[in-house]
């Protein structure tokens, strides 16, 4: 976990807060402003009468990094409470300053209110889709049972030098044991393993030691190989089909194609119904690429 002092800095980056929660509310007593608030989101603070709630604490809370976002609320409840507090007090002297309606401002609260806008109803879309009755349905009918990409299990001895790798092929070639070799010779971590580096799939190694590791049968030893790492010498001793994924394994990947595919339904729904005229930066009309009609 992060230290503290790390967590407190990174609240100066919480995101933009909600308009709702930012606009400034007639004034009333903070008594009576308690009392009429439910109980499950209480008001953790006012500022000139414009209550700040617990759930405008989690929304904050939400928009901090990852590694500050899982430290515990009441380990960093002052500190943001605080911040939330400052940028209320910062946007009400804004608005007294009436900037609200400087040009530039309400540019940027129009960009702000589209992007909002934007991400809302792709959240909306997406909950519709990925519903986990449809996650189940595209796990049983694509994933389920089906074989998953190939694997092989190989050991390697990794050197310093081309030099070095050929002498030990040489010595492979005469008959001496690969995971022998490997123990003595290879400087790599596997090394106490015989050169073992169990089953991986193709994605898993860097692209050259792959190419070779997947081009070899069981029993074969690759030429000398060059990484970023050394050379390696391969030896493959077993290739298989993995294991599909479990429902929840897969879940998260399910998720994103179904979000990929109703958002991308969406769009070019959107773009047939609408009339979408594109412009070079010198202001003369592009052609529009197919899905997009052009007023010309």
């Amino acid at each position: 976990m992060r230290s503290i002092p790390f967590a407190l800095a990174a609240l100066s980056v919480l995101a933009v807060g909600q308009f709702a929660a930012a606009q400034t509310q007639p004034s009333q007593s903070p008594a009576a402003a308690v009392q009429t608030q439910p109980a499950e989101d209480p008001i953790v603070a006012q500022v000139n009468g414009s209550p700040i709630r617990l759930s405008d604490m989690l929304a904050a809370q939400a928009t901090l990094p990852p590694q500050v976002r899982e430290v515990p609320l009441p380990m960093i409840f002052q500190p943001l409470l605080d911040q939330l507090v400052e940028r209320r007090l910062y946007a009400q002297a804004a608005r007294a300053r009436k900037l609200i309606d400087d040009p530039e401002v309400k540019r940027m609260l129009a960009d702000l209110e589209e992007r909002v806008l934007e991400q809302a109803l792709k959240s909306k879309i997406v909950e519709a889709e990925a519903t986990p009755d449809r996650l189940r349905e595209r796990y049983e009918r694509e994933v389920k049972g089906k074989a998953g990409p190939e694997e092989v299990r190989a050991r390697h001895i990794l050197v310093a030098s081309e030099t070095e790798a050929k002498d030990i092929a040489n010595e492979l070639s005469k008959g001496a044991d690969f995971a022998e070799l490997a123990r003595k010779r290879s400087g790599d971590g596997s090394a106490k393993q015989g050169g073992d580096l169990g089953f991986f799939r193709a994605d898993q190694m860097v692209p050259a030691f792959s190419e070779q590791a997947f081009s070899l049968r069981p029993g074969q030893v690759s030429n000398p190989v060059k990484t970023q790492f050394g050379w390696h010498l391969i030896k493959v001793e077993e290739r298989r089909a993995s294991r599909p994924p479990s429902f929840e394994e897969a879940a998260d990947e399910l998720r994103a194609d179904l979000a990929r595919e109703a958002l991308g339904k969406t769009a070019q729904e959107l773009r047939a119904k609408a009339e979408v005229r594109t412009f070079n930066a010198d202001g003369t009309p592009q052609i529009g690429p197919p899905g997009i009609r052009s007023l010309r």
